[in-house]
Parts: structure tokens; C-alpha cells; sequence
């Protein structure tokens, strides 16, 4: 199958999910299977796919590589964290000439199941380059999703093959005494969407000393939504449970818990916070955890703003998870 016949598949996939996101029942389904799985997250999740699946873009994106002669068994382990999490992984590996062999997250197969059984429909020729399975063998190279003890079982049994392992990572947000209360309210996307479970999610701010705290409460109080979550709503109400008793200092957002903290990874419900001295101050935090942030979401114009706010979620296609070149790892094997 060459190129161009996979770039085609692709491209009409774009309608496909453009409707998927319509369908109600289907909707329903996929909630059900998974209460982190809203209808808004759901949605929000095809739509920061579907501008990779433009003709241009895949056109462009793939000129870069060499394409496989020599068609290799690629293990995909997909993540179920976030909606369509390991799509790109799935796209990426097709698109290189390669078999995917895919084991679905629990967490995600009514989904990313309709998504494998809508690309066999659009190229029946795709079913002999796609295969879902309950157990990987007879692979070649191995791309794994999930946390740093998972990295553990996935060094047993795969390191023998080429692979990518990918580990927990978070993003970070910076603010100063310019950051408006536009820049605020699409903060609250970076911080929230997806209930802050993806590795694109902010969960610290680096606060200059300028910057005024308080006004964050109001400028996120378009997100209370969260509280008819409730899942959601328990964890927040059992983090602000455990602060209390133990005499912890917080700031309460009344349905999020804003906690000053040097760490970078939050809890379910809760932000965290570091005040900074200082541009260099900033450099050398970034530095120090550069292997576990994602990306950093600030004012595009400044040292840091890689994302710009509200931007988070909707990555590049040529943005890799990891900062590692899925497309030139699968393109080499």
C-alpha cells in the first residue's frame, strides 16, 4: 500500500470523526464505559486531531521521512487516560509503512475501537496493516504509554525490541503582573480540560511575585461546571477533607484546591503553585524537570511560551509526546 493511498485514508477519516462527534448515542456509549470521558472532553478530542488529518498537512508531516520497504510489526500499547490518546501513535505507524498492532486501554475501547473499525472500512486494504490484540508477540519494535511503574513491566518484556517508552509527564504555566484576564480564562482549558488527567495539562504555575493570586479564582469561575462532575467533585472534596485535618495550607477555588508546592505533579482537583525571583529563577526550574514536563504554556512572545494559553491541548502534528520523533523512529526500523 504506498503513501498516497494512506494519506487518502486519513483525510476522509476527518469527516468520519467529524461526525462521530454528533452522534449521541455513540456519545453515550463511550461515557458510559468511561465517566472521564465526558461528551465536551470527547469532543475536544477529535477536534484537536482533525486538523492532522488534513490532505496538506499529511502530505507535509510525511515528506520529511523515508517510507518502510520492509514492513515491520509494531507493538502500540495506547493509553486510556484521555480520549484518543494514542491515536497519533496509531497514525504515525500506518502511515510509515508498518503494521500496527494494537492492545486497547480498558479505558478507551469503545472509542479508539470505532476509530480501528472506521479506518478498515474507509481501505480494506488497511486491515492487513492493523491488527487489535489482547497479548503483543511476534513484534519488532514496541511504542508503550503509560507510568513510570508501567515502564518497569514494559522494560521486561519489550526492551529487547526497538522501542519508546513513554513516562509521567505534566506541563507548567508561567504568569507575571502582564498576564490579562483573557489570558486567565484560557488558562482554565489548559488546567481543566480533560479534568487535568493528560500529560498536556497544566498542574503548577510559576507565579512571578507580582502577579496577583487572587485573581485567578474569578477569572476561572466559568469552569464550576466541574462540580456536577462526580468523580471529579469527590476527589476535591476529599483533598480539601485531608488539608483541613492536617492543618495544610490552601487556597480554596471551591471546586479546585490551589496549593503552593515546589513539587510539579498535582492531584485530581488541585493546582499547584510556586512563586519565582526572576527570569532565571524560571530558567533553571524548567532545566531542573525538562525530562517530566510536556509543555509550557505562557505568553508566546516570552523565553518560555511554547504553548500559548488555551493552546495546550491542540499540539502540532510534528509535536511529539516526549519530545521524541515517533514518525523518524518508526521510519528507521
Amino acid at each position: 500500500m504506498d503513501r498516497s493511498q494512506l494519506i487518502k485514508t486519513f483525510n476522509e477519516l476527518y469527516e468520519s470523526l467529524a461526525l462521530l462527534k454528533e452522534d449521541e448515542d455513540f456519545l453515550r456509549r463511550v461515557q458510559a464505559e468511561n465517566q472521564w470521558f465526558s461528551r465536551p472532553n470527547v469532543e475536544m478530542s477529535i477536534e484537536s486531531v482533525l486538523p492532522w488529518l488534513e490532505a496538506d498537512c499529511l502530505e507535509k508531516f510525511t515528506s520529511k521521512y523515508g517510507f518502510q520497504k520492509q514492513v515491520k510489526r509494531v507493538g502500540l500499547v495506547l493509553a486510556g487516560n484521555i480520549p484518543l490518546v494514542g491515536f497519533h501513535d496509531l497514525m504515525c505507524t500506518l502511515l510509515s509503512g508498518n503494521t500496527a498492532v494494537v492492545k486497547l486501554s480498558g479505558k478507551d475501547e469503545v472509542l479508539m475501537g470505532e476509530i480501528l473499525k472506521i479506518l478498515t472500512g474507509l481501505n480494506p486494504d488497511v486491515s492487513s496493516r492493523l491488527e487489535r490484540v489482547d497479548r503483543l508477540e511476534n513484534i519488532d519494535a514496541f511504542i508503550g504509554t503509560g507510568s513510570d511503574n508501567t515502564n518497569r513491566y514494559f522494560d521486561h518484556y519489550f526492551g529487547k525490541y526497538p522501542y519508546i517508552f513513554r513516562q509521567n509527564r505534566t506541563s507548567i504555566a508561567v504568569l507575571d503582573e502582564h498576564t490579562t484576564r483573557e489570558d486567565l480564562l484560557k488558562l482554565g482549558s489548559d488546567l481543566f480540560s480533560y479534568f487535568g488527567l493528560g500529560c498536556r495539562n497544566v498542574s503548577t504555575l510559576l507565579v512571578s511575585r507580582e502577579f496577583d493570586l487572587l485573581s485567578l479564582f474569578d477569572a476561572l469561575r466559568p469552569y464550576e461546571y466541574l462540580k456536577d462532575h462526580n468523580k471529579f467533585y469527590q476527589n476535591y472534596s476529599y483533598r480539601k477533607a485531608v488539608y483541613l485535618t492536617s492543618s495544610m495550607k490552601f487556597l480554596d477555588g471551591e471546586f479546585f484546591i490551589l496549593r503552593e508546592s515546589d513539587s510539579i505533579y498535582s492531584n485530581i482537583a488541585e493546582v499547584l503553585y510556586m512563586e519565582y525571583e526572576g527570569h532565571d529563577h524560571v530558567d533553571q526550574f524548567l532545566k531542573l524537570n525538562n525530562e517530566k514536563i510536556q509543555t509550557v504554556v505562557a505568553n508566546p512572545n516570552s523565553r518560555w511560551g511554547v504553548s500559548g494559553f488555551g493552546s495546550a491541548q491542540y499540539p502540532s502534528i510534528d509535536d511529539f509526546a516526549d519530545g521524541v520523533d515517533t514518525m523518524a523512529f518508526l521510519s528507521t526500523l
